[in-house]
C-alpha cells in the first residue's frame, strides 16, 4: 500500500491513512500523522527490494508557501506515539539535511541508483534493549506514526509531496 500526500498547487490530496501538519519553523514538530485504520495496523519496513541499503524509501518534495524548496539544513524523523505515552519516540535513525529531496525529482529519487538516498533506517524505541536494526515497526490503530521535520521554513502542503513506498508498507487486520 501508498501512503501519499500530494499538492498540485491549490489542495494537498492525501491517502486516508495520512493527514497533513502544518510544522513550527526552527522545532522538531510532526509535518504528517499516519494513524491506520480501527482494527488494522501498519507495518513499516526497513528493507525493500530496491537498493542496497536497508531503509524504508520517503521520496518527496518539500516546499515553502513560495514554492521554494525547505531549507537544505532542514532535519527529518520518523517518530511513534504509543497509545498512553504521553510523547512520540524517535523510530528511525534522523536525517540531518534533505540535499537529496531539494537536488532530485521523485523519479529521480525511487531510481534503483538513488533510492538508498531517501531511504529512513529504522532503529528499535528508546528502552528497547534488542541488538541491530528492527525488520519493521508496527503503528497500530490506537497508535499514531508521525513524519516530523525541523525547519527555518513551514511546509506548504498544496506545493509539496511525501509518498511512503509501497513496498514499505503493509497493512494487516487486527
Amino acid at each position: 500500500m501508498e501512503i501519499s500526500i500530494i499538492g498540485d498547487g491549490n489542495n494537498a490530496n492525501s491517502t486516508d491513512e495520512i493527514t497533513p501538519k502544518t510544522n513550527t519553523a526552527d522545532v522538531m514538530t510532526p509535518v504528517a500523522e499516519i494513524s491506520p485504520e480501527r482494527g488494522t495496523f501498519i507495518r513499516l519496513l526497513n528493507r525493500v527490494a530496491r537498493g542496497d541499503l536497508a531503509g524504508l524509501p520517503i521520496y518527496g518534495k518539500f516546499k515553502d508557501s513560495g514554492g521554494n524548496d525547505l531549507p537544505v539544513n532542514t532535519e527529518m524523523v520518523i517518530t511513534v506515539e504509543q497509545a498512553g505515552e504521553s510523547r512520540p519516540v524517535e523510530v528511525s535513525q534522523e536525517k540531518t539535511d534533505i540535499r537529496e529531496y531539494n537536488q532530485n525529482d521523485i523519479t529521480t529519487q525511487r531510481n534503483v541508483d538513488n533510492v538508498d538516498s531517501v531511504k529512513h533506517v529504522l532503529k528499535w524505541p528508546q528502552g528497547y534493549d534488542k541488538p541491530g536494526m528492527p525488520p519493521h515497526i508496527n503503528v497500530n490503530s490506537i497508535d499514531t506514526a508521525y513524519i516530523e521535520m525541523k525547519s527555518a521554513s513551514v511546509i506548504d502542503w498544496t506545493e509539496s509531496t511525501l509518498i511512503i513506498d509501497s513496498a514499505g508498507v503493509e497493512e494487516h487486520r487486527g
